[in-house]
């Protein structure tokens, strides 16, 4: 008589209780043992060109802060060395390999001609200030910083500018993050006719803001333009023909 022996697999026990935990709580799990080294490599990535836009990731270490799976008051430090971080490798970048970056196919779409001519009549105008002027704003920061470190601003000019301007942005974005994150989460101990109102209020709340960082990403970036072909002919880059990079002499020094 054949016997019939039926073959069970052998499943380590944290892989089965792995396997019976609820979904949400594996997710909480996750994100309280990984959030500051994902927030942390989500900025570095952000300034070698992972292509998300670096609020955005300081917005969601806010909202892991107002869930718990972060502690905001180590998280604020936290951003702010990974961003002053970036930041300088990208002058970096610019300092010392300044004809070969744009090339790079990850690079290409944030240091194109037009944006580097942009980035290189700011700093010739205005010189330092450009730094901690574009912390505070969104539209070409990684050209600026690129340019900064091509036109051989002092690097510790270059990290003052730029810490200062982050110790005023880095804590905004993030407590925005954490405020609306925790609104929300307010609303559920409302009754249903406040939600409604509240998720208006919010929902305006958000509008405004959004309309304020449009406009003046579209002033800046006018305002950018026209001071890139008012000084075109002492440019390296231009905003309509590309004109090989060549590293800048001592007397193209930028104002300060």
């Amino acid at each position: 008589m054949t016997r019939i022996v039926a073959c069970v697999p052998i499943v380590p026990t944290s892989w089965r209780s792995i396997a019976a935990a609820e979904p949400d709580l594996l997710m909480e799990d996750f994100l309280k043992a990984y959030s500051y080294l994902g927030i942390a490599a989500c900025v570095w990535g952000t300034a070698l060109g992972f292509p998300i836009p670096e609020d955005i990731i300081l917005l969601l270490s806010g909202w892991l802060c107002a869930k718990d799976f972060a502690t905001l008051w180590l998280m604020l430090p936290l951003v702010f060395v990974c961003v002053v971080g970036g930041d300088m490798v990208i002058y970096g970048l610019g300092r010392w390999a300044a004809p070969y970056v744009p090339k790079i196919p990850l690079l290409k779409h944030i240091m194109n001609e037009r944006k580097l001519a942009m980035a290189e009549a700011a700093m010739l105008k205005h010189g330092g200030k450009t730094v901690f002027i574009t912390r505070l704003t969104p539209l070409i920061r990684a050209p600026i910083y690129f340019t900064a470190g091509a036109l051989k601003m002092p690097a510790w000019r270059f990290f003052i500018a730029d810490a200062m301007g982050a110790i005023i942005s880095v804590p905004i974005v993030i407590f925005l993050g954490y405020f609306f994150s925790d609104q929300i989460e307010k609303l559920k101990h409302y009754s249903e006719e406040m939600q409604h109102v509240m998720k208006w209020v919010l929902l305006a709340a958000v509008i405004v803001i959004i309309c304020i960082y449009v406009f003046f990403m579209i002033k800046q970036k006018r305002q950018m333009e026209r001071e890139a072909r008012e000084l075109d002919p002492q440019l390296h880059h231009h905003l309509d023909k590309p004109v090989e990079i060549r590293p800048m002499g001592d007397d193209d020094e930028p104002s300060q």
